[in-house]
């Protein structure tokens, strides 16, 4: 069986990515991709139990194959004898390269699966700070922009006088 081998980390790049400038697209397409990854997922899965189901297949076959062969020896027939020649069956080792590399396919569309809900998250804390205007300038509440007293005033703008008697004078100078 032919494993269609998902290429995650080309796709994976820009599929990930996140267009700070155009979150309102970004938006848009995250559903699609989740699809995509998810859909991706669910058929690697069904791969991999296909591919369990031929490898029981195999070795069943494998074994009624081994202990025919060792029918006509005149040798005891252990079962240690007859899984070495399930284990060493060439469709059977066919058949667990390709469970091997349906299930690393699987666990990269599930990685990308996973990945693409992190994306989300970001996208919704990237959506947060723009509608904060966190660009924007700092913002200073009108409490704290006005003065409280006239002493504090006085003193703050004695502070920048330096002909003020307030401001402490160099010795000798």
């Amino acid at each position: 069986m032919a494993i269609a081998k998902v290429n995650v980390t080309a796709s994976s790049n820009e599929d990930l990515k996140i267009d700070r400038h155009d979150l309102e697209e970004e938006w848009l397409k995250q559903p699609v991709l989740f699809h995509k990854w998810a859909v991706e997922n669910t058929n690697c899965y069904r791969q991999v139990e296909i591919l369990k189901r031929k490898l029981e297949i195999a070795r069943a076959e494998a074994d009624e194959r081994a202990r025919q062969s060792l029918g006509g020896a005149e040798e005891r027939i252990t079962e240690t004898k007859v899984l070495r020649l399930v284990n060493t069956d060439s469709q059977v080792m066919r058949v667990q390269d390709d469970l091997s590399l349906a299930n690393a396919v699987m666990a990269d569309a599930a990685a990308m699966r996973d990945a693409l809900g992190h994306k989300k998250t970001s996208l919704e804390f990237l959506t947060r700070l723009q509608l904060s205007d966190w660009n924007a300038e700092p913002r200073i509440p009108v409490r704290d922009r006005e003065v409280p007293n006239d002493r504090t005033r006085n003193a703050l703008v004695d502070g920048l006088n330096p002909h003020s008697p307030t401001v402490p004078r160099k010795v000798g100078g």
